[in-house]
């Protein structure tokens, strides 16, 4: 291994949530000594990349303007003649798709892609994405569902890895619950629920303000502050204000402190139908807030039920809304359940033992073949 390796991050999205804020703390666990990297991203949303920049990476963006943009395969094309790089790690499909493009004037270069997103479910897709990943030496997932996902799909199991999320136990924040209440001008003695991540069709937040109208019969000094943009936002915030009280749901849009936000947060709502990797799942455990996730694979992966978090059936608004009473009527065992999660995620989760993973993948893969035996590496 060469004293310094440089690495190529080509991301099919910067964005404020979770794959964008991986890639950060893994750019952040890497030896500065031994690892030189720079990112490629096809799109950017918000400030992320002066996030990513901050960390150690200059960022290189593309402007993708559709699904499959030939001038940004150009663009890609030029920057990857012009550098000498030894590793190219995709993150997500486009990404996986751009480079897979070029690959014929680079393949000797060892190919790494982290999936980001769930599997496409079309025959063609499928068989697209089983031929580029012929030419990858690694498939990282981040669990155990997604996995067994690609398995099923007729992904070689021998090139696929688990890496579950990294997650930063946060600081002490600098701005008390009773500033942000009023920065939001609401009353200091506001429950706050929250949902965090993009506003997509599968995150199902119209079923959290469904719920969160439940909770209001019982609480009606509760507000549900939805952190997040995307392209249900406008029909979300329409909907909000036909089923819902004037200003008790709080669309924040994207924002750079979330970590400021989340530790004051009373209990966390996570809706979705699948999740490639929760990740703000994950973050609110870490910074002690209770959760009340959907009952899908990747989040029973790490919740217990009634002991780090709860786990209610996808679209049981009845359930979530019980569960929500236990939390906020009993705060003592609402941070039992926040310390038990806290103690959990820094104990399995750490950034340390993710970008240890992925060094040993970055040392081990040979040149987008799958020779090298590598075992499943499980943080």
């Amino acid at each position: 291994m060469k004293s310094r390796c440089r690495i190529l991050h080509v991301a099919s999205m910067l964005d404020p949530y979770g794959s964008s804020r991986q890639l950060r703390l893994l750019i952040e666990g890497l030896p500065l000594d031994r690892w030189d990297c720079e990112v490629i991203a096809l799109r950017t949303l918000g400030d992320t990349h002066q996030a990513i920049e901050s960390a150690g990476a200059p960022v290189r963006q593309l402007r993708e303007r559709w699904p499959f943009d030939p001038i940004a395969v150009g663009r890609l094309a030029r920057l990857l003649r012009r550098r000498k790089v030894d590793r190219v790690h995709c993150w997500g499909l486009a990404a996986l798709a751009y480079t897979g493009a070029l690959w014929r004037g680079h393949p000797t270069v060892p190919r790494v892609v982290t999936l980001t997103e769930h599997l496409p479910k079309g025959p063609l897709r499928r068989a697209l994405l089983k031929r580029l990943i012929r030419r990858t030496g690694r498939v990282v997932v981040s669990t155990q569902t997604t996995y067994q996902q690609c398995v099923n799909m007729g992904i070689e199991a021998e090139k696929l890895v688990i890496i579950p999320s990294g997650v930063a136990l946060p600081s002490q924040p600098t701005r008390s619950r009773k500033e942000l209440l009023a920065d939001l001008e609401l009353p200091q003695e506001t429950r706050l629920l929250a949902v965090v991540g993009p506003l997509l069709a599968h995150k199902r937040v119209d079923d959290a303000i469904w719920c969160f109208e439940l909770v209001r019969v019982l609480y009606d000094d509760a507000c549900l502050l939805v952190i997040g943009d995307g392209p249900q936002r406008r029909r979300l915030e329409r909907f909000a204000r036909l089923v819902c009280a004037p200003g008790s749901v709080r669309f924040l849009g994207l924002r750079t402190d979330v970590a400021e936000i989340l530790p004051h947060v009373d209990v966390l709502w996570q809706r979705s139908d699948w999740e490639a990797g929760p990740n703000a799942v994950l973050e609110a455990m870490a910074a002690r807030v209770p959760v009340v996730a959907t009952d899908i694979g990747p989040h029973a992966q790490f919740i217990e039920h009634g002991r780090t978090g709860f786990l209610s059936p996808v679209g049981s608004r009845a359930d979530c809304t019980r569960l929500t009473d236990q939390l906020l009527s009993d705060p003592k065992r609402a941070q039992q359940v926040g310390a038990a999660a806290q103690a959990y995620v820094g104990q399995h989760y750490s950034v340390e033992r993710m970008a240890s993973a992925y060094q040993r993948i970055y040392e081990q893969v040979d040149g987008g073949t799958s020779t090298i035996a590598v075992s499943n590496v499980r943080t």
